[in-house]
């Protein structure tokens, strides 16, 4: 996994001087929020839980607020649950999202939207 890490650093360079050649620096954090949430993707979402996926969520969170400073991105829900929740969830069962399941959220659905 060595080599896809370096041509991973290589195509990150590459396209950074193409960022500063174009004059596209200032969406340089986009670049970093994407990698932050592939790299919650990879730690969190599987079948097994990575040892350092709180720090992951951490660095999500550092790269959004960024965004959200700079451009004023709305926190929409979904980035919050990752931030906050999903920490929480983490700490509470040691478990991967990926061991658990939306079903019971998914099927009150009808009856809330029916309610209210």
């Amino acid at each position: 996994m060595k080599g896809s890490s370096n041509t991973r650093n290589r195509e990150r360079v590459s396209l950074y001087f193409h960022f500063a050649s174009n004059g596209l620096l200032k969406f340089w954090p986009f670049l970093h929020t994407f990698e932050s949430l592939r790299k919650f993707k990879k730690a969190c979402c599987g079948k097994k839980l990575k040892p350092n996926a709180i720090q992951i969520i951490n660095e999500f969170d550092k790269n959004f607020t960024v965004l959200h400073e700079q451009f004023k991105l709305t926190v929409i829900n979904k980035i919050h649950i990752i931030v906050t929740h999903v920490p929480e969830y983490i700490k509470e069962t040691k478990h991967s999202l990926g061991q658990s399941s939306d079903q019971l959220i998914e099927a009150t659905h009808p009856y809330v939207n029916k309610t209210f």
